[in-house]
């Protein structure tokens, strides 16, 4: 029974850190944030999951960089991206999640710089969000070797609660993944909610300052031709 515990620690363990935060935060207009990760050739391909919460037209360019060397990465300059793609709500809206995803998986070792860029923006900061993580595949957990009775009983309870745990991690991901997805579409809501508030609300305002505008030279029309007509004398001389 020790081992069917640590087994099971071990595998709720891997549960545990299986969950994860995306980075939030705001990126300034005229400037792009970079996130590093150093990379082998063996290394498990990385999905990566990008949206715009807010600011300017809900668009970002995301681009993939690399292998670096240490000074570009220390002075910031590198360009000539190996993969960039601009996310709009477009391409969000097309996705199952609602965000823009992509795979990574670099065919050389090295350093390699995830960016979001918001340099051809002037005025508008945004709020965006990057979640970046390895794809990795649940290997079935086998059991090998000649069980006596008691050990075989315990092995298939143990086959059992494997597989009840495979089912959970699975339900797992299905409820963060369901997080996200209805995350990002309040979101979304939210945002045009917004956009249609202030054009709906711009034009009300310059409609009403049209129709002042038109109801106050009627008034001063209508007085005039009233003028006019009981006493013609008086509109002659306006004349």
């Amino acid at each position: 029974m020790r081992g069917l515990s640590l087994v099971i620690g071990v595998i709720c363990l891997s549960l545990a850190c299986a969950i994860h935060e995306s980075f939030n935060f705001v990126l300034p207009p005229a400037q792009r944030r970079c996130f590093f990760e150093t990379l082998n050739r063996d290394s498990p391909a990385h999905k990566v999951e990008a949206f715009v919460l807010s600011g300017g037209n809900l668009d970002i360019l995301l681009t993939f960089h690399g292998p670096l060397i240490e000074s570009d990465i220390l002075k910031d300059f590198f360009e000539d991206p190996i993969f960039q793609e601009t996310i709009d709500a477009h391409k969000e809206i097309d996705s199952e999640t609602l965000t823009y995803t992509t795979d990574f998986k670099p065919e050389k070792a090295g350093t390699y710089a995830i960016c979001l860029d918001n340099r051809k923006s002037r005025f508008m900061s945004k709020v965006v969000q990057l979640d970046v993580r390895p794809i990795k595949n649940i290997e079935a957990i086998t059991l090998s070797g000649t069980l006596k009775s008691g050990e075989e009983e315990e092995a298939i309870r143990l086959r059992e609660s494997l597989a009840a745990l495979s089912a959970l991690h699975k339900g797992i991901a299905k409820i963060q993944l369901q997080q996200i997805r209805d995350r990002h579409r309040l979101d979304l809501h939210s945002e045009t909610n917004n956009s249609n508030y202030n054009s709906v609300f711009a034009g009300s305002i310059f409609e009403t300052c049209i129709f002042i505008a038109v109801a106050v030279f009627q008034i001063f029309f209508v007085r005039r031709w009233f003028a006019a007509k009981t006493n013609p004398t008086k509109a002659k001389a306006w004349a």
